[in-house]
């Protein structure tokens, strides 16, 4: 016969309590989940403001864009430089605004850049040397030909 002790009852009231503070706060999470998914990201970029960089070496290589053609020079300040991994497809320039809105005329300049040369130089070495890999001078519709999308090498 199993008789209700004030302590067996003060157990199983804290039993109940448990489960259901273990309920709610898996309902929390399930709640949070769900707000985090139901607010979406930035828009990825659109196609005319994203360069996609293929980069078919095994090297990671560094990219940035140049916008003063036909001055090809390398800035005199070192710019952001964009990671490009090796044998991806998934590395590219990204701008907020509309690339034509940047240029001085119709052509968008791509320096590429290896890694171990930013690592080993100094951006004024690179600078005064033109220490690059390559450079592409590209028109919009050059790449609006290519999709957006430069292949290295």
């Amino acid at each position: 016969m199993v008789f209700f002790t004030p302590t067996f009852a003060n157990d199983v009231v804290a039993i109940f309590l448990i489960i259901k503070f273990k309920a709610m706060k898996m309902n929390y999470l399930i709640i949070l989940l769900l707000v985090f998914c139901s607010t979406g990201c930035e828009k990825l970029a659109d196609h005319t403001n994203f360069i996609r960089i293929h980069n078919y070496t095994n090297d990671t290589v560094q990219a940035y864009a140049g916008y003063d053609y036909p001055d090809t020079m390398l800035c005199v300040e070192k710019p952001r430089l964009v990671m490009i991994y090796p044998n991806t497809q998934d590395g590219g320039l990204e701008s907020k605004t509309d690339w034509k809105d940047k240029l001085q005329s119709d052509t968008l300049i791509i320096f590429l850049l290896s890694k171990d040369t930013v690592d080993t130089y100094s951006w004024e070495e690179i600078k005064n040397d033109y220490k690059i890999l390559l450079r592409y001078d590209l028109s919009i519709n050059d790449l609006e030909n290519q999709n957006w999308t430069i292949i290295y090498p």
